[in-house]
């Protein structure tokens, strides 16, 4: 990590030396004397700010530039994998500084098969965590509700409904295809596509019925 690698980064960003000493944990004084080539700091130091950095969207590149952080693209599949897949949702809902899961296009019922005995599991640990919100979309009329101890459901009316669940999880959205004998899950790491789908949530989300009335 070099320094104008830091300033460039935080010009993409448009982020201020205090606000990116306040976002990776460190000291101002660490991140000017970086800069200014006066000092190098620490394994432990370098990768706070790197983490800070990548999280909102920005990379640095092995020739010494930056650039918008790629997107990184992640398949699962089978039920072995599935479990895995639920293992980052945990990870994320872990760490993340926006945790929010949305979750849209749910048929329970497939989740239930394929999670089987791991459910459970998934359940107790997502329902000890805190500072996190779950809105589930289902189909409406749909009445199962498996994660109703920590998450809020709603029905979507049945014409904006898909074959096709999207999970959205900090800045991970995740389409999930459940097929007649197998599970395939595609995972697209983008700050960028991650928020402009969170604005098209939001909007079926403020339309749908409750489901507890319907109404």
């Amino acid at each position: 990590m070099r320094g104008r690698q830091l300033t460039a980064a935080r010009g993409l960003l448009d982020w201020t030396i205090d606000e990116l000493a306040k976002k990776a944990n460190v000291a101002r004084v660490t991140i000017m004397n970086v800069e200014k080539g006066d000092s190098n700091p620490n394994t432990a130091t370098q990768r706070k700010i790197i983490n800070a950095i990548n999280k909102a969207g920005v990379e640095f590149t092995n020739d010494g530039g930056v650039r918008p952080k790629q997107s990184v693209i992640k398949n699962y599949r089978g039920q072995k994998e599935f479990w895995e897949f639920f293992d980052d949702i945990y990870e994320v809902a872990s760490e993340h500084e926006n945790p929010d899961l949305c979750v849209t296009n749910v048929i329970e019922d497939e989740y239930d098969i394929w999670l089987g005995d791991y459910e459970p599991v998934h359940g107790r640990r997502m329902t000890k965590l805190s500072g996190y919100n779950v809105r589930v979309l289902l189909k409406e009329g749909d009445e199962n509700m498996t994660s109703s101890t920590y998450a809020i459901y709603k029905w979507a009316p049945n014409a904006q409904f898909s074959d096709v669940s999207l999970y959205l999880y900090g800045d991970k959205v995740a389409f999930i295809e459940f097929l007649e004998n197998d599970v395939v899950v595609t995972v697209v790491e983008s700050a960028t596509v991650t928020q402009s789908l969170r604005k098209m949530f939001e909007a079926v989300w403020s339309m749908a019925l409750t489901s507890e009335t319907g109404e």
